[in-house]
């Protein structure tokens, strides 16, 4: 086991410390710089995204009215079987 240890799993163990664990936290920490970068987009950008997104909200509510106006018509009291 002694030999095992000392040819095989000490050398996997450094090269793991010395170059997988650094870049691993280079990229952890790049992920969330980019994740927490939001503060620098123009206010212009970040209405133009929040317009964006009401449309759509509004888009998804017409659907959804639109496919209870069909449940109601297709199996009336479909609302009362949840």
């Amino acid at each position: 086991m002694h030999v095992f240890f000392e040819d095989f799993l000490l050398p996997i163990i450094i090269v793991g410390m010395v170059v997988l664990a650094p870049i691993w936290i280079a990229f952890h920490y790049i992920s969330k710089w980019k994740a927490g970068n939001t503060a620098n987009v123009p206010p212009q950008a970040q209405n133009e995204q929040i317009a964006a997104l009401h449309r759509k909200s509004v888009q998804m509510r017409e659907r959804i009215e639109a496919l209870e106006a069909i449940l109601d018509a297709e199996i009336p009291g479909w609302r009362d079987k949840q």
